[in-house]
């Protein structure tokens, strides 16, 4: 895989600041993807994605595995069309930085989902994320997600 290839003991060590400049930086991302997502704007999310690398997406609602950037992007804007209104309450966001140009976001939150058909609904929702710093800024290269009811 492209993320444990290139940062092998050739990549020199960061440092606690660099660190938290690199975990600050996601934060951000992740706010301003999780805003879009909750407003249910599919291109406000997808700008994050990778146009280089993206090597995939995984659900366990999906039938299977999504390998390309504009199957995802045609994929969630077909969720998104199912549902009226979308709240996001964060539960938990671990960022783990795992070298300069490679980090690993693994977030938790709470759905609540009024879908077009007239049912709402609560869920959980997980997802991990594998960032790359690409010269156009940190993009996501790879994405899980799982969940459940409430």
């Amino acid at each position: 895989m492209t993320v444990f290839s290139a940062c092998d003991n050739q990549c020199p060590p960061l440092t606690t600041s660099q660190k938290a400049e690199i975990e600050k930086q996601i934060l951000g991302i992740i706010d301003k993807i999780y805003l879009s997502i909750a407003k249910l704007e599919v291109d406000g999310y997808a700008v994050y994605l990778s146009s280089d690398e993206f090597l995939g997406f995984h659900a366990c609602f999906a039938e299977y595995p999504i390998l390309s950037k504009t199957a995802l992007v045609d994929s969630t804007r077909a969720w998104f069309n199912k549902r009226k209104t979308q709240e996001i309450s964060h539960v938990e966001v671990k960022v783990s930085v795992l070298s300069a140009d490679y980090v690993l976001v693994d977030r938790t939150a709470n759905l609540k989902i009024s879908f077009t058909h007239g049912q709402n609904g609560d869920f959980i929702h997980c997802a991990s994320f594998i960032f790359k710093n690409e010269s156009s800024g940190w993009k996501i290269v790879h994405l899980d997600e799982w969940g459940s009811t409430i």
